[in-house]
């Protein structure tokens, strides 16, 4: 067995000890020492970075899978899912699927916004007369060039207009309404669709190799259960990894 770190052992008795090393390597993947999708060392290199022993290792790295925070491929490993997402009491709210669900950095993000006054469809979703106008944002997520989620969202424009966000600039366009949707956000209401890629997704997803896509309707409230926006997303699935919390 190997031989305990000192400075873990300085907390043995107050929790268990495969929680701290738990604890080490999610912060060593936060710290970006293992990235995104990367695999992690195997167990007899792991264990002996951290100082502990195979079986402490193993009950930290079963409490990682089951945080969503690695993934086991059998026989190949360990691998990092998404470092960014972790539930416990500081972490910041992941609610856009598209930034909290994919297993590879993005190469490139673009957005657009247009404004409308709403459809009847929009009328009915967000709550609002025909007359209150909407802002229409069009994202573009790119791996290596190549185009792997879609996503539109509608939003009452006088809901964001206090924000402030400069719609000419489109490198901040997608940024600010994650960060408008992640503050105001209370409950998320989703349908989830695996549809074929058809011919008008061929203008979006031109990959031949891409036969399906992962399709989330989403209508966001607000703490007062009021609906703030809609947004829809479309992904290829190879991409990435959807996880469902259920009790």
């Amino acid at each position: 067995m190997a031989k305990e770190n000192k400075d873990l052992e300085k907390v043995k008795n107050k929790i268990p000890l495969y929680v701290t090393v738990y604890e080490e390597i999610f912060s060593m993947i936060n710290r970006g020492e293992f990235k995104l999708g990367e695999k992690l060392p195997g167990e007899n290199e792991l264990a002996k970075m951290l100082n502990v022993s195979r079986g402490t290792l193993r009950q930290a790295l079963l409490l990682l899978q089951e945080d969503n925070i690695i993934f086991n491929y059998q026989g190949k490993g360990n691998f990092i899912t998404n470092n960014k997402f972790k539930i416990n009491e500081t972490a910041q709210k992941e609610v856009i699927i598209a930034t909290a669900c994919n297993i590879q950095e993005y190469s490139g993000i673009e957005a657009e916004v247009a404004f409308q006054l709403p459809t009847v469809k929009l009328q009915r979703a967000l709550n609002i007369e025909s007359t209150r106008m909407v802002a229409a944002f069009d994202i573009d997520f790119y791996i290596n060039g190549e185009r792997v989620c879609y996503m539109v969202a509608f939003l009452p424009y006088d809901n964001i207009s206090e924000y402030n966000i400069d719609f000419k600039d489109k490198k901040s366009i997608a940024a600010s309404l994650f960060e408008y949707v992640e503050k105001n956000v209370m409950d998320i209401r989703t349908k989830l669709t695996i549809i074929e890629v058809e011919k008008e997704h061929r203008k979006k997803f031109d990959s031949e190799n891409t036969k399906s896509l992962a399709v989330f309707d989403e209508i966001v409230h607000s703490d007062l259960g009021m609906p703030i926006a809609t947004m829809k997303t479309y992904c290829v699935p190879k991409y990435y990894e959807f996880y469902i919390k259920r009790k």
